[in-house]
């Protein structure tokens, strides 16, 4: 099972936030998210926390422009959206990378009983 790490959800949201608001013009919510975040440290470190930095900014700027002036502010929010999603979520692997590697994903059973000591003695093939 898999940790949540809450801080990096709540960017994600952030994200997810920016979109509605352009899609809908409604901008209350997206002002709100970006508000809550002011005290959130980013979950990433140097460019990357800028970046987050920047899209909270940004999405503060778009919801307190007059509305005439959103049309020209939605690329630079999408980009910053798309900038800090690219930073903040981890790039698959390559499946030939994958196959390469030879792991192969076995499910381990954090339960089981170990093995015993004397079965990983070297003398008897262990």
């Amino acid at each position: 099972m898999t940790p949540v790490n809450l801080t990096l959800e709540r960017w994600l949201r952030l994200i997810a936030e920016v979109h509605m608001a352009i899609a809908s013009g409604e901008t209350e919510a997206l002002m709100k998210r970006a508000t809550g975040l002011r005290d959130v440290a980013a979950p990433v470190k140097g460019a990357g926390l800028a970046a987050c930095q920047a899209l909270r900014w940004g999405c503060l700027w778009f919801a307190h422009a007059e509305a005439s002036a959103r049309p020209g502010l939605k690329p630079v929010l999408l980009a910053l959206a798309a900038e800090v999603e690219r930073v903040l979520t981890p790039p698959e692997p390559e499946p030939v990378a994958v196959a390469l590697s030879g792991s192969s994903a076995v499910p381990v059973d954090l339960f089981a009983e170990p093995d015993p000591a004397w079965t990983h003695r070297r003398d008897i093939g262990g």
